[in-house]
């Protein structure tokens, strides 16, 4: 949650986050780096669509999906329900070298919304009484903050939800080779001696600043680009020793040429993989959802991620009060680690020590960012990769969704009523998107590099807020998802700060 100013942000955030981590790994021994200092605004999660856009019925879908009943004697609400199938016998297609190979049966890929009626329910829906959608609406202190929630509610088709202790990794060999073959094929790479790669780490020395000092570290990596310059992929670990923790640092990029494209941070409209090609991209993209599903879901095999949400996004400069029109429309993935089938928290940022300090020591949160066109994959940013250490209770027990509910509206007004005291602001209005239950890192007490992965309810949405003379400021949005409003603990009911990962 966070309770600073929010400012305005360009659609060219995400290619300067990936130019300035890219002096980690570019061409030589001797790499600097700044730390980025966590200054006014934190992003905990992402973008979401604009209250100037047109909003589907339906914004988990698309507009004409049919939506399955999942939990059909709930009495919050009779309408069909969504529930979020695992699929676990895809077909996969890859970028690259991987074409006719298929997904394992019993591994899931990726967490969706299901588009046809008839399937039987999800079990956990009926076991904690979870409604499909949610439709509420409330103010609190003194009508200065609105509330308002139309939101689909995904659940993990697993019968049970784990608890699960991390730690920051490093990337093995095994998994940058397949990210390498996968993403590069039979095209030549080649280090910055000019000298052939197959995608092997080596040593390497970089440097950062730490509270205005410089520090050296040793770690491994590569960086490569083809012999014309328009492929580039690069991967860096964690320092040895790791004297001071910021997860940025470990992180896999690759694009081509047309992966530098800019695409703007507000998208088009969330998609699954039974989604029909939006009318908006009609002649400028032929690729189907499904196709692209399958590209992802072949990038991703046996990496220990999965696919957790996904987008159209096109590069046409549509934030509020902007205009243009789209030239190119591609496929936005994030991707997430999965625990026993279950997926973790789609989660921009990072929790740190200090919140707001120029200079903090900082556990990012795991994720992938992948993006898709006509050629492929264009784009893969994967950065701070955990390790699940221990997987300390497989089946939490959870409470029933309306002891959630009750929760939400004094956790919201507690949680947000802060800002009036803190701002001089007309009113601010919270609009909930879309309820997610998945898994949320909580960061051990004392350590900033330990947390537990807890079960936990995600209020997904933005923020708007209303000045004193009318001008109104959305939150900030970033890499295609809306940020994480609130979240619960969905054994204990606590409210979970994303920013400190408490």
């Amino acid at each position: 949650m966070k309770f600073q100013l929010l400012i305005k942000r360009s659609a060219h955030v995400t290619m300067a986050l990936m130019i300035c981590l890219l002096a980690l790994t570019l061409y030589g021994c001797h790499i600097a780096s700044n730390d980025t200092p966590d200054v006014t605004v934190h992003i905990e999660s992402g973008e979401s669509i604009p209250a100037t856009q047109e909003t589907p019925a339906s914004p988990i879908s698309n507009p004409d999906m049919e939506i399955e009943s999942a939990n059909p004697e709930t009495s919050i609400e009779p309408t069909p329900t969504a529930v979020v199938e695992m699929e676990v016998n895809a077909t996969l297609a890859n970028n690259a070298s991987l074409d006719g190979e298929s997904q394992e049966q019993g591994q899931p890929t990726e967490i969706e919304l299901v588009s046809k009626r008839g399937l039987q329910s999800s079990a956990l829906a009926t076991k904690h009484g979870i409604p499909s959608h949610l439709t509420s609406a409330f103010t609190a202190v003194d009508g200065w903050l609105k509330v308002n929630i139309n939101a689909d509610v995904l659940v993990p088709t697993s019968e049970k939800m784990p608890v699960a202790e991390a730690e920051p990794a490093d990337f093995s060999q095994d998994v940058i080779t397949k990210l390498f073959d996968r993403l590069c094929g039979e095209l030549d790479m080649y280090d910055s001696s000019g000298n052939r790669s197959n995608g092997i780490l080596s040593g390497m020395q970089s440097n950062f600043t730490d509270n205005g000092v410089m520090v050296s570290y040793s770690t491994t990596g590569l960086s490569l680009q083809s012999a014309d310059g328009k492929t580039v992929f690069n991967a860096i670990n964690l320092p040895s020793p790791r004297s001071a923790i910021d997860t940025r640092r470990a992180n896999v990029m690759f694009w081509t040429e047309r992966g530098l494209h800019d695409y703007s941070d507000y998208p088009v409209c969330r998609i699954s993989k039974d989604s029909k090609l939006p009318k908006e991209a009609s002649g400028k993209l032929s690729t189907s959802p499904s196709k692209a599903f399958e590209k992802v879901h072949a990038l991703v095999k046996d990496t220990g991620l999965m696919i957790a949400d996904a987008y159209l996004v096109h590069d046409a400069k549509n934030a509020p009060g902007a205009s243009g029109k789209a030239s190119r429309y591609a496929y936005k993935f994030l991707c997430t680690r999965s625990i026993n089938g279950v997926p973790t928290a789609t989660v921009f940022g990072e929790s740190a020590t200090q919140t707001g300090a120029m200079q903090t020591k900082s556990w990012a949160y795991e994720l992938m960012e992948v993006i898709v066109d006509d050629t492929g994959i264009i784009r893969v940013y994967w950065y701070s990769p955990h390790t699940i250490t221990r997987v300390s209770n497989s089946d939490a027990k959870l409470l029933p969704f309306n002891e959630i509910q009750r929760k939400l509206e004094e956790a919201m007004t507690k949680e947000y009523g802060k800002m009036k005291t803190q701002f001089s602001l007309k009113a601010l209005e919270i609009d909930i998107i879309y309820i997610s239950l998945s898994l949320q890192r909580v960061t051990e007490s004392g350590s900033i590099d330990r947390g537990t992965y807890v079960p936990a309810w995600n209020f997904y949405g933005h923020e708007t807020q209303v000045e004193k003379n009318g001008d109104r400021y959305y939150s900030p949005r970033y890499a295609g998802c809306n940020e994480i409003c609130l979240s619960i603990n969905a054994i204990d009911g606590s409210i979970i700060n994303t920013r400190t990962g408490r």
